[in-house]
């Protein structure tokens, strides 16, 4: 007898704990798609910023190699002192 009330007794506590949690878990899910959400955004973000940087870095090298070219052929032609004074800003 004692099993038998023992066993209803843990059914009921189930299911009146299945009550509560039912609306945190609603909450709990939302949380998480709005958390995959926010990942994803983030991600893109990270993925635009090192493009970014990576376009930075090759037009960095062209800009240094263009810079290269005009000062040798500054000095070339002998105006390399006015083209020193356009770069140094």
């Amino acid at each position: 007898m004692s099993e038998v009330t023992l066993k209803a007794i843990a059914e009921v506590v189930q299911a009146e704990l299945k009550l509560q949690l039912d609306p945190i878990n609603t909450k709990l899910e939302a949380i998480g798609e709005t958390v995959a959400s926010h990942t994803a955004s983030l991600d893109a973000i990270a993925k635009d910023v090192k493009d970014l940087n990576d376009a930075k870095k090759v037009n960095h090298e062209r800009f240094d190699k263009g810079e290269k070219a005009i000062k040798f052929v500054a000095g070339k032609v002998g105006v390399a002192g006015e083209v020193a004074k356009i770069f140094q800003g």
